[in-house]
């Protein structure tokens, strides 16, 4: 942590979300749309890798039971392509942002409506309070999250539509040794209502 006054934001607005009682209630699919979140946090963003800026969330216990170790990385027991400091893809100290979206069984919701800020720390809204809204994730469509000169050059993969399947199965087969994506993961709402739109 470095006292700057955007990473000042960056933390009132990630705990505002982590620490507010809509993610302490999270939804546990007996609502009308049968939704079960099990991971909250004020904003949760597919790319460039599943992850929460910040890295303040709630999550469930039963869902954290499956991640890998978050000590793992550090005592060499993940592939050496998770070593790799790659912001891009989640790897090396990017995996502490990317670990509670890591495994395909996560179900992600979020709180903040605004699509000024999606991830970086780039327009992150100001100290204060905000609306919160919880609502599954992602709240918005694929290209909403491609940020101009983020990733474009050296991993422009991460970026595109068309690739985003693959990249998480590589992922989760790295981390869990499994490609398979069931049918509620996910990523099959979030790229439908992208190309659908």
């Amino acid at each position: 942590y470095h006292p700057t006054q955007s990473n000042a934001r960056l933390r009132d607005f990630v705990t505002r979300g982590a620490l507010s009682s809509e993610c302490s209630h999270l939804p546990n699919g007996g609502g009308s749309d049968g939704y079960e979140c099990n991971v909250c946090s004020s904003r949760m963003s597919p790319l460039p890798h599943p992850h929460t800026s910040g890295n303040m969330w709630l999550a469930r216990c039963s869902y954290i039971s499956k991640l890998v170790d978050p000590l793992a990385l550090k005592e060499g027991k993940l592939p050496n392509k998770m070593n790799e400091e790659d912001p891009c893809n989640g790897r090396g100290r990017y995996l502490g942002e990317h670990w509670v979206h890591s495994h395909p069984s996560v179900r992600p919701c979020d709180l903040y409506p605004g699509k000024e800020f999606t991830w970086a720390h780039l327009r992150v809204p100001a100290l204060g309070s905000w609306e919160k809204q919880l609502m599954k994730a992602p709240r918005f469509i694929f290209s909403e999250y491609v940020l101009p000169g983020m990733c474009m050059d050296e991993h422009p993969e991460t970026l595109k539509v068309e690739e985003f399947i693959e990249l998480r199965r590589q992922n989760y087969e790295l981390l869990y040794d499994t490609s398979e994506l069931e049918e509620c993961w996910w990523g099959w709402g979030f790229l439908k209502q992208s190309i659908g739109a």
